[in-house]
């Protein structure tokens, strides 16, 4: 069969025709730099810019979570926060590693007057070098380490307060490892090139021991101090944690912490009144040998994840309570002899319901578990609602009022206060129940509001709380999710509210 003419024109004009998707890729390789033609629409041409468009950055459909510069995502790597003020380091950004929101009191969030709150992201330190190394946030300040020389840099009004004109002499503090915050101080671990050992300084008040030593009328920096009288140097370093007015620092072996003990938050005893003006270590019993993998503090709670480091007979984990604790300038005679006639009795405190062979289990002292403890002692083990102990934790998150621990697997549980919607719309029945968080599932650090917070801790407003999450996103960055109160845009979701958000929501970038 001839075919017709009408045929033939036809399928002369099919054969000159591009296909769609080389028509797409034609138009596509024919934009100009930085831009591309994402939703195939001829009409509009190349639509996208890819060097700033979240939702295609670099590339069509490379969602970036938190902002797109010259076509690179930022991504999230830490979130730290207190008093209502949350703070996140990025990467990729080529103007600043740092984004603060919420509250603004002290321009901690933000140097540009006035000191209102801010609901979305902003950078309180826009000159600085963008790499961020450690990050901390106080009662209306913020201090982080940047840069190749890992400089120590601060901001807010509340450093001011703290150090008054000595505080551009924080700035001479390079090399250094970690910085921590408290409500009304700061310490900041400085490594020792010369052993490779770290060497802790504090700042800030000392009415409670805080700084771990005394004051030098020439500085603000006080090195923290053992019971001998000579500085702490710690080997094989692993990281600083601060409550409101106490601190630790701690390696793969050993807990060293110093401060106020109202609560037992060092790992002692408590004794109202008393401080410890040096650094002395948790003791743990002859017997029972552990290793430390993750350690924080918050209030008045210090928590341990540890493991035992050989099968022992005894597994209880015994803190020392005759460790040097001194008394401070104000404190009564009265109060130095309870002291004393205490050491003897609380030599032999051990952890409630303690098992052999305890395998990455989360144990916390202080206020948050003493209400759960048994006689006579001062460390609590976290539990799930069976009774079976919280185990196979990776890193454990502590607030002033309640705690969370995030699971190897992933899994994400919390336990004390369930008031205000702290643990995410769950609730738990004890203070040391730890109750699964499904929608905290995966994420891989949280920001829990807490070592910040006013005192004393009977005037804290819960309204000055602030929860986030850090979860890793399959696709490009990590993305921030927070909850709870909002008064001061602790949400970061560009609104301020009365109103509590009870389940995680997303950060507005």
């Amino acid at each position: 069969m001839r075919a017709t003419p009408l045929l033939l024109l036809a399928l002369s004009a099919l054969s000159s025709c591009s296909s769609p998707w080389g028509s797409l890729r034609e138009r596509s390789s024919q934009c100009t730099a930085g831009r591309r033609d994402c939703d195939g629409d001829p009409a509009n041409g190349c639509e996208v810019d890819t060097d700033t468009s979240r939702e295609h950055c670099g590339a069509c459909a490379r969602r970036a979570t938190v902002a797109c510069v010259q076509g690179r995502p930022l991504d999230v790597r830490s979130i730290t926060g207190a008093s209502a003020t949350v703070c996140a380091t990025v990467s990729g950004d080529s103007l600043g590693g740092l984004r603060c929101w919420g509250s603004n009191t002290q321009n901690q969030v933000s140097p540009d007057p006035p000191a209102t709150a801010r609901a979305t992201p902003t950078d309180p330190m826009p000159t600085e070098s963008t790499e961020i190394h450690s990050l901390a946030v106080g009662d209306g300040f913020g201090c982080a380490i940047r840069g190749p020389s890992r400089v120590l840099r601060c901001w807010g009004d509340g450093v001011r307060s703290l150090v008054g004109d000595a505080r551009a002499s924080l700035d001479s503090v390079v090399g250094a490892r970690a910085v921590v915050a408290g409500a009304r101080h700061a310490c900041v671990a400085v490594l020792n090139p010369a052993n490779d050992r770290s060497v802790i300084q504090c700042f800030g008040d000392n009415d409670r021991g805080q700084l771990g030593g005394e004051r030098s009328p020439t500085s603000p920096l006080v090195a923290v101090k053992g019971a001998s009288g000579s500085a702490i140097a710690l080997d094989r370093f692993a990281g600083l944690v601060a409550g409101s007015s106490h601190a630790c620092a701690y390696n793969d072996s050993q807990i060293l912490c110093w401060g106020a003990n109202d609560e037992g938050q060092l790992g002692r005893g408590p004794r109202p009144g008393i401080s410890a003006s040096a650094a002395a270590s948790v003791a743990f019993s002859d017997n029972f040998d552990v290793v430390v993998h993750d350690l924080a503090a918050a209030g008045e709670t210090t928590c341990a994840v540890i493991s035992s480091a050989r099968s022992v007979r005894d597994a209880g984990v015994m803190l020392d309570a005759t460790s040097d604790v001194t008394q401070p300038s104000d404190a009564s005679p009265d109060a130095m002899d309870a002291m004393d006639a205490s050491a003897e009795a609380g030599s032999s405190l051990t952890a409630c319901n303690a098992d052999q062979n305890a395998q990455r289990r989360v144990v916390c002292w202080g206020s948050l578990a003493r209400a759960s403890v048994c006689a006579n002692r001062t460390v609590g083990a976290a539990r799930t609602e069976s009774g079976a102990p919280l185990e196979d934790v990776e890193r454990v998150f502590v607030g002033a009022r309640h705690a969370c621990a995030i699971q190897r697997s992933g899994a994400v549980f919390c336990w004390g206060d369930d008031a205000d919607g702290r643990l995410a719309g769950a609730t738990t029945r004890g203070a040391m129940v730890a109750v699964p968080i499904e929608s905290l599932r995966s994420a891989r650090a949280l920001a829990i509001s807490g070592a910040g917070n006013v005192l004393p801790a009977s005037a804290r407003s819960a309204d000055r709380e602030a929860f986030c999450a850090l979860f890793d996103e399959a696709s490009t960055s990590a993305r921030v999710r927070c909850w709870g109160p909002n008064t001061s845009g602790q949400l970061g979701d560009s609104t301020l509210t009365s109103e509590r958000g009870l389940m995680p929501s997303d950060v507005r970038w």
